[in-house]
């Protein structure tokens, strides 16, 4: 019994150690089965694997505290975005105007050489500047058209007409040679000379008849006026013998007497027809010069140089091509232009954006400028990164830990 009593008070003693507010009785029925015991003892077993486990989740959740506090003390200081942004649009900027010195190089010699090209167009055009050149009106061409055709078509006429007239001029030649040479085998007598011979032949017979037969006349009057030189009677038979020696010698050569006849009926049609081509000349000259008159009007209310129609409209077309020779050297002047204020607005620019950033700008070289802005901007691709870089690191570092804590508590 003493040793029945000495176990229930040991039961009872370490009953209340487990709990002290149940009974032993109640703490026995609480033991587990042998399944149970199985279970527990299985546990039990794990709990050395599992202790190890734990602390290695442990180290490494301590590994990524120390390298989170390291980055943390190593943090990346990114540039203002706003002022970053302002550096990337004035590198842009000064970057698409390319190589401006070599540009500019470019644009002097183009200039140079337009504006020799011009001054050569100038001095053909015999004008001394381009606003004299703007000052002509040129005119259309149906007006130099017009007056081309009109004075064509009148020098046509005053040519054919010289022509006309050398030609006479070489056929009266020709008739006169053949005149002397008809008269030059003896005296010519023509009907013609025959009849002038006839004429004053009777004029004498009337006179004679006047005086010796009605006997109404003063004879020697009447002889002076005949023949100053002779009687009136011998006057007359003169007459009388060289009216009847012409007309014996024109019935002896009558085809040499009608041969003359044929020159001197030709030198004479020549002669008239030389006057009316004369004529004919001179209206055509003055219808040409009242053409002319005109166009010097037209020219001189354009303001145009003194040129006939053709060369006008050549100096036209010179105009023309030194006006587009204007054109292109005012159009290189303001590329120039246009380049140099670029210049100038990408030298304020990036020196307004680099400062924007700490940067010291001493120089307001272009290609300086941009060569430091674009280092500035590599530097700060590169910050870039690495911020990224260590936001991601970072990132993974909290899902890591995130998934150790689970376990750490699991464990």
């Amino acid at each position: 019994q003493a040793a029945i009593d000495q176990s229930t008070e040991i039961l009872k003693t370490m009953a209340a150690r487990i709990d002290p507010i149940r009974t032993p009785e109640e703490i026995l029925a609480a033991l587990p089965s042998d399944a149970e015991l199985a279970v527990v003892n299985e546990h039990l077993a794990a709990i050395p694997v599992l202790t190890d486990r734990l602390m290695v989740f442990q180290q490494r959740a301590d590994e990524l505290e120390r390298a989170a506090t390291l980055e943390t003390d190593d943090e990346v200081e990114l540039p203002d975005a706003q002022a970053r942004q302002g550096v990337g649009s004035a590198l842009a900027f000064a970057q698409d105007l390319g190589d401006v010195q070599r540009r500019l190089t470019d644009l002097d010699r183009g200039l140079a050489e337009s504006a020799a090209e011009l001054a050569q167009a100038l001095s053909d055009l015999g004008l001394g500047s381009v606003a004299a050149v703007r000052r002509c009106r040129p005119l259309l061409d149906a007006q130099i058209d017009s007056v081309a055709n009109r004075l064509t078509a009148l020098d046509a006429a005053t040519r054919e007409l010289s022509s006309e007239a050398q030609r006479i001029e070489a056929d009266a030649a020709q008739q006169s040679l053949r005149k002397r040479q008809l008269a030059a085998v003896g005296e010519v007598v023509t009907s013609e000379t025959l009849d002038r011979a006839r004429e004053r032949r009777d004029h004498g017979w009337a006179l004679v008849r006047r005086v010796y037969v009605e006997g109404i006349d003063d004879p020697a009057g009447l002889a002076q006026s005949f023949d100053t030189q002779r009687p009136l009677a011998d006057a007359f038979e003169i007459a009388q013998e060289a009216a009847d020696r012409q007309a014996d010698l024109l019935r002896a050569d009558a085809a040499r007497a009608t041969s003359f006849e044929e020159c001197v009926a030709r030198l004479d049609e020549m002669v008239g027809r030389r006057k009316v081509i004369g004529e004919e000349l001179a209206a055509l000259s003055g219808r040409r010069q009242q053409v002319l008159d005109e166009w010097a009007g037209l020219l001189a209310e354009a303001g145009l140089p003194e040129l006939d129609p053709e060369g006008l409209r050549q100096w036209q077309a010179r105009r023309a091509s030194a006006l587009e020779l204007a054109g292109g050297l005012d159009g290189l002047q303001r590329d120039r232009q246009h380049l140099l204020t670029g210049q100038a607005r990408a030298v304020e620019g990036l020196t307004a954006a680099l400062r924007a950033v700490g940067e010291t700008i001493a120089s307001s070289d272009l290609p300086a400028l941009t060569a430091r802005a674009a280092r500035w901007e590599r530097q700060a691709s590169a910050l870039q990164v690495r911020h990224e870089e260590r936001a991601n690191a970072k990132r993974a570092r909290r899902v890591v830990r995130e998934r150790l804590d689970g376990r750490i508590a699991e464990a």
